[in-house]
């Protein structure tokens, strides 16, 4: 979910010596309204055509790859923390098999909260109305729980309180799950110079802080239909 640590998880990442951090894209969700939607609901004749076509799958694909080389990176591998691509994980392991997959999560009531008192360009207007962001989140829930089963072992999770509280630990076993070799530059994230264009520009510049925890609790009384 967006709100939920992710560019604090790409911040580490792209750290590392041979990682490329190129933010929220927008391509993925691009190529799936596209070419696999009619009318803003996915096609099962479309994705059928995806699944069983590897000139497809290689065309999808392959369009994706042109749009990074906008970037011009060295590096052997590059992120793209868009949260939303949450909904896009099937299509993600058939387009590309072997993309690592981290799943950002926080602690519900923090993370529907800070989506709640935040503004955001476009895109997340569920997170304006405290039942309807309640809503939006059980179904994320729903979704991620559907494919953690269905490609166990592929998902990483990143806990938001567990970096805060334990970060060498977790990001030790980040990198691990990326097949990257350990580089204590990860641990200073905050000194990472990749832009970041999300409402976390400020606290992903600092280091390590646990003010964000529990951030819900002094306004509880005001999310009753949220909580």
């Amino acid at each position: 979910m967006p709100r939920s640590g992710t560019s604090l998880v790409e911040q580490i990442v792209s750290s590392h010596s041979n990682v490329f951090g190129s933010g929220e894209l927008p391509q993925l969700s691009k190529i799936v309204k596209d070419c696999l939607m009619d009318n803003d609901i996915i096609s099962e004749t479309k994705v059928n055509n995806l699944v069983n076509n590897d000139f497809i799958i290689a065309q999808l694909s392959e369009s994706y790859y042109d749009y990074l080389k906008r970037f011009n990176s060295q590096e052997g591998f590059i992120t793209d923390k868009a949260p939303l691509n949450f909904r896009w994980i099937g299509f993600i392991k058939i387009l590309f098999p072997n993309a690592k997959i981290i799943h950002c999560t926080r602690d519900p009531k923090d993370n529907c909260f800070s989506l709640f008192k935040n503004y955001f360009e476009g895109g997340l207007n569920f997170s304006y109305n405290q039942k309807e962001l309640a809503t939006y989140y059980k179904l994320y829930l729903n979704l991620m729980s559907f494919w953690l089963e269905l490609f166990p072992g592929l998902i990483h999770e990143a806990k938001y309180e567990k970096i805060i509280n334990n970060p060498q630990n977790e990001i030790k076993e980040m990198l691990k799950f990326c097949e990257l070799p350990w580089e204590s530059n990860c641990l200073d994230f905050h000194k990472n110079k990749t832009p970041i264009k999300t409402m976390s520009t400020a606290q992903a510049r600092r280091p390590i802080y646990k003010s964000s925890i529990n951030s819900y609790e002094k306004f509880s009384s005001f999310l009753n239909d949220l909580i």
